[in-house]
């Protein structure tokens, strides 16, 4: 449910965090990287007194009109290299027909309940949503020790979702041993809380309360939420067309990975990532090289045969795995020098998401898991 208040539309600067989660700069900035972090634990502190919705709105205004975007120019994958398997026939949800729960173009902070916590996210609705048309579904996972507003922010992918008309939601993660937000992926100072069960019903709350094409649901994180997004790929499969990481810290799941269908992953990382590095980090609960993750996803798709290189210029390096089983595919993009970030400059890594996700569908969703 939403917090329901007369917002008023909110102009401010914003600049993302340069800094990992222990306050050192990535870019020789270390006040930006604590920035985000002070801004993460106000939110939970407000949070404790007012209520998770409202201190959102004291943060960040709660109604928010993304602006429009100049996109850069992409590197455009040949079309020939892909299977146009997007299933034209949607599957409406409960939502469709309904009053929205917010102003079409803006977002707006939203509760959810999951076990005996409430817990928060970011919803953005395009501006020309149509409660009578089924839209794909976007869940956006934010870093450690940043909040589902810097997500929002430093993507742009709200504004993509105006152009394009598709939904977004940010989910927002809780606080771990170590004092800053974040998702369960393992490490002992990460949180410890079933976020899977809160992703689930999320995906129920909002496909009942907006018009959502069930058969279009992706999912896409940055850093410690692109290491989630790995665990609802294993853990999810069958509510999920297709996932997308970005910069992620991948650890070992829990119970192994096993995923009920071939899943279509996209990756990009920088090659001088230095907090979550390209090689891999043993001594961080081992968190294993990009391509030992990606093989062993190649693994899991059943794919056939080694990685083809298809672009390689401006210091962008595409490969993909193809043919996999049920038409999927697995693509990467390593970005030579790229950092802890989300690309947005010359690379926009939200349009190449989206790119890739739009041509996947869930022809026939699985029983949810």
């Amino acid at each position: 449910m939403f917090q329901r208040r007369t917002f008023q539309q909110c102009t401010f600067r914003w600049r993302p965090p340069q800094g990992d989660h222990k306050g050192r700069p990535y870019n020789g900035r270390p006040d930006s990287s604590r920035r985000g972090i002070v801004g993460a634990t106000l939110v939970v502190a407000l949070c404790a007194a007012l209520g998770c919705a409202l201190a959102g709105c004291m943060l960040a205004g709660c109604a928010l009109a993304m602006p429009q975007r100049t996109q850069a120019a992409q590197p455009a994958p040949p079309a020939a290299h892909y299977a146009q398997i997007t299933d034209s026939a949607p599957l409406m949800s409960a939502g469709c027909g309904k009053q929205p729960p917010i102003r079409p173009g803006t977002s707006a902070n939203g509760i959810v309940p999951s076990g005996h916590t409430l817990r928060t996210y970011r919803l953005h609705l395009p501006r020309a949503y149509n409660a009578h048309r089924a839209d794909p579904l976007v869940l956006s996972f934010h870093g450690h020790g940043q909040t589902s507003l810097i997500q929002e922010l430093q993507t742009h992918m709200s504004t993509l979702a105006d152009q394009d008309n598709f939904v977004v939601a940010y989910p927002q993660g809780t606080i771990g041993a170590d004092g800053h937000t974040g998702w369960n992926t393992g490490p002992p100072n990460y949180p410890h809380v079933n976020d899977v069960t809160f992703v689930a019903g999320l995906l129920d709350h909002i496909e009942s309360t907006v018009c959502i094409n069930v058969k279009q649901v992706y999912a896409s994180g940055f850093s410690n939420g692109g290491g989630f997004t790995n665990v609802l790929a294993c853990e999810m499969s069958s509510r999920f067309a297709a996932v997308a990481i970005v910069s992620g810290g991948i650890h070992p799941v829990i119970g192994g990975c096993h995923p009920v269908r071939a899943v279509p992953l996209l990756e990009i990382y920088g090659t001088a990532d230095h907090v979550v590095p390209y090689a891999g980090n043993p001594h961080n609960d081992n968190e294993p090289s990009v391509s030992q993750w990606l093989t062993a996803w190649a693994q899991l798709d059943s794919c056939s045969g080694p990685p083809t290189t298809i672009l390689q210029r401006h210091g962008i390096r595409e490969e993909i795995w193809h043919p996999c089983k049920s038409n999927s595919e697995i693509v990467s993009y390593q970005i030579a020098g790229g950092r802890h970030d989300w690309p947005t400059k010359g690379f926009d890594a939200s349009t190449i998401i989206w790119f890739f996700f739009r041509r996947y569908s869930l022809g026939n969703p699985s029983p949810r898991e």
